[in-house]
């Protein structure tokens, strides 16, 4: 598909697909009215597998799907791996989708039915499936910056930046093709540096590190769905949003090969917890409409997962010095939830894939370690990360954030850091230690 001639049909189906699953779920973690009547709203993004069915038409299905607008403060970057940094929908969104491909990875390794096939090397999606995503308004950052330009109030002061390399624009550009590894930011919230985005590698992909250890191959979206544009700045804003998804790579190639630009399109159809429909709905000015606390996940293998701050709703907050917050207290898309599921599997790849790191089994190698077996990946992070590369100045977490093992405990080097954190701050990313 070229980009921006995603076919109607197929563009109606894949937000109304999303929007229907958002429906059915439950009340819980959705926007409502707080105690003193002002009304919330929310974001909402989700990826869904579709299929050319010929005369049949388009088979879409709902696999993943996540709202929120929440990031907690960069100095409570979570240490051990149990508590979500970025909240945001599309993160959470791609978070469950990682989720869902461990679940596929699992069923094709135990030969029960998957949306996974094996091949030479590893697994990919089965012949004809195909990943789309939709988000229900446009982030803030480069895709959307027409569109802010359109209702900013005229400032003759301020004079437009040329440069599109600054570490502080990548961090702000746009997340909607979930293919370079941009943050999205709605509100003035500090830079994420939430490694679940997708990694700017080339070409651009979801699956992450530790799915490409395990032999996934790499899965790219191919069409992109936005809701809430106004029909007279489509045709400008599809620009804006394919400059944001590729724009910055330009000519540059990985291994011969340039990064695909998804199929763009925008929808009528409303998503009636965003802010626009929530404050006519109320007949309330934009201003008075207030941003939910909450955040939804639901992975079509798993259900719905309800959380506040970057841990489970109503789950306990207390700790043990060292150690991760409890199984019933940490999401299931968190980092070490996430690390869990590839050791666990690791163990069960069959003799014919042979992923870099060796052992088999249990395993002492910490987060950062393991992301580092999937080579060829790791090879694309640097070289489109590197001083040459279109990516040159990216914010990274790196080790120092992701000494974490697969119990949650830090390695030496980095429980210094996790103590000296304590010592400053009191408590860590949204949770509090206990001696």
């Amino acid at each position: 598909m070229d980009p921006l001639s995603l076919p109607r049909e197929l563009t109606d189906l894949i937000a109304s697909t999303i929007l229907s699953s958002y429906t059915a779920l439950p009340p819980k973690g959705k926007p409502k009215s707080r105690s003193n009547g002002a009304p919330e709203w929310t974001v909402l993004a989700g990826f869904c597998c579709f299929q050319d069915l010929d005369r049949a038409g388009w088979n879409v299905e709902c696999i993943a799907l996540g709202t929120g607008l929440k990031v907690l403060p960069h100095a409570k970057l979570p240490p051990h791996g149990d508590v979500l940094h970025d909240s945001h929908a599309e993160v959470i969104a791609r978070r469950g989708l990682i989720l869902w491909l461990y679940d596929e990875l699992q069923n094709a390794l135990k030969d029960q039915p998957s949306r996974l096939r094996r091949t030479e090397g590893g697994w990919k999606l089965r012949d004809g499936l195909k990943l789309g995503m939709y988000v229900s308004t446009l982030p803030c950052g480069d895709a959307s910056t027409y569109s802010l330009s359109l209702v900013a109030p005229p400032s003759p002061t301020l004079r437009p930046s040329t440069s599109t390399s600054t570490p502080v624009e990548q961090l702000a550009s746009s997340l909607l093709a979930a293919s370079l590894g941009m943050q999205v930011s709605r509100s003035p919230l500090p830079p994420t540096l939430d490694s679940s985005t997708p990694t700017p590698n080339l070409p651009s992909s979801t699956e992450g590190a530790l799915l490409a250890a395990l032999g996934v191959e790499r899965i790219g979206i191919e069409a992109l769905v936005v809701g809430g544009v106004p029909m007279e700045q489509r045709h400008r804003v599809g620009e804006e949003v394919i400059r944001a998804v590729c724009g910055r790579l330009g000519e540059w190639e990985w291994k011969g090969e340039r990064a695909r630009t998804p199929a763009v399109a925008f929808t009528d159809l409303t998503f009636d917890s965003a802010r626009d429909a929530v404050a006519e709905r109320e007949a309330v000015d934009e201003a008075e409409v207030m941003s939910c606390p909450e955040t939804i996940s639901f992975v079509a293998s798993q259900g719905v997962e309800v959380l506040v701050n970057g841990i489970r709703q109503g789950a306990k907050t207390k700790r043990k010095l060292g150690e991760a917050l409890g199984d019933k207290s940490r999401s299931r898309i968190c980092k070490l939830a996430l690390f869990a599921r590839y050791e666990a599997l690791l163990a069960s790849l069959p003799n014919y894939i042979d992923p870099p790191r060796s052992h088999r089994g249990p395993s002492s190698a910490t987060y950062n370690e393991a992301k580092r077996t999937a080579t060829d990946y790791q090879l694309a992070k640097r070289a489109v990360r590197g001083v040459e590369g279109p990516l040159h100045g990216w914010l990274i977490s790196g080790a120092r954030w992701e000494g974490f093992e697969v119990d949650g405990r830090l390695r030496e080097e980095s429980a210094e850091l996790g103590a000296a954190r304590v010592d400053a701050q009191g408590g860590s990313a949204g949770a509090e230690y206990e001696e």
